[in-house]
């Protein structure tokens, strides 16, 4: 067990040089501001139409472009008065606030990666 934890850059996630088991050996956790479950039976179903399209997985930028276009397309006709009342998105949930004439997405995952080789989302 270890004794420490490790607060990392999300973008450590994309860099070749490092051995993603560093980050399990480590108990290393990430802020992040969106997590795909892949295990989810949403993901599954946009992870097969999108692969039928285009011949390839989806990025996490697929899964967040697809939520924003859902959130903000749909709001941009129904109004942003409760922007969550039709919305679920692949990704983690958002939670909006009006803060000074705009609205900000307050919530953020953290991923944790634990040295038993998986990985906890809260």
């Amino acid at each position: 067990v270890c004794d420490y934890v490790v607060l990392g850059n999300r973008r450590w996630k994309q860099m070749n040089g490092i051995d993603k088991q560093i980050f399990f050996n480590n108990n290393t956790m990430f802020i992040v501001p969106y997590h795909a479950h892949r295990s989810s039976s949403a993901i599954a179903l946009f992870d097969a139409r999108y692969i039928k399209a285009y011949g390839v997985l989806p990025s996490m930028y697929s899964y967040r472009g697809y939520d924003s276009a859902m959130i903000f397309c749909t709001k941009m006709f129904e109004g942003f008065d409760d922007i969550h009342s039709t919305i679920t998105p692949l990704t983690t949930p958002y939670n909006f606030v009006y803060e000074n004439g705009v609205y900000v997405n307050t919530h953020w995952a953290i991923e944790r990666y634990k040295s038993d080789y998986t990985i906890e989302v809260d």
